[in-house]
Formats: C-alpha cells, sequence, structure tokens
C-alpha cells in the first residue's frame, strides 16, 4: 500500500505544475499588464496635475527651474 500511495503522490507531484501553468494563460497575462499599465498612469497623471495646480507644486516647480518668487525668494 504504501508503494501505491508514493505513486500517487510522484504522479500529483509531476502534474501540479501544468495545472498551475494552465491557470495563468496569456489571457490574464495581457489583462494583467493592461491593468498596472493604467494603475501606472493615473499615478503619473494624478502627479502631474498636484505639481501643476496647486499652490505647493508651483511653487516646488519654481524651486526646481530655478528661478525667484514674487517676494523675491528662491
Amino acid at each position: 500500500m504504501s508503494q501505491e500511495l508514493k505513486d500517487i503522490a510522484i504522479s500529483a507531484a509531476q502534474a501540479s505544475p501544468g495545472i498551475a501553468a494552465s491557470v495563468f494563460t496569456l489571457n490574464n497575462a495581457v489583462a494583467l499588464a493592461t491593468l498596472l499599465f493604467i494603475v501606472l498612469q493615473c499615478a503619473y497623471l494624478v502627479r502631474k496635475w498636484v505639481r501643476e495646480e496647486s499652490e505647493w507644486g508651483r511653487k516646488l516647480k519654481r524651486w526646481a527651474e530655478g528661478r525667484v518668487t514674487e517676494r523675491g525668494e528662491p
């Protein structure tokens, strides 16, 4: 009986990588890549909006460009 269990365990272990690989298909990979791209694009656009539209962002931009503010401070 123990040899039978060993054979079953070996067969199950050999079949496992195929089962795991078949779950993650090319369609899933494309969907995941698309989702990641959308999240990165949203983060970039929010960062850009904050830097261009908020007072703190405009001050940071002026400081980074080396321009002087209205009060004469860098």
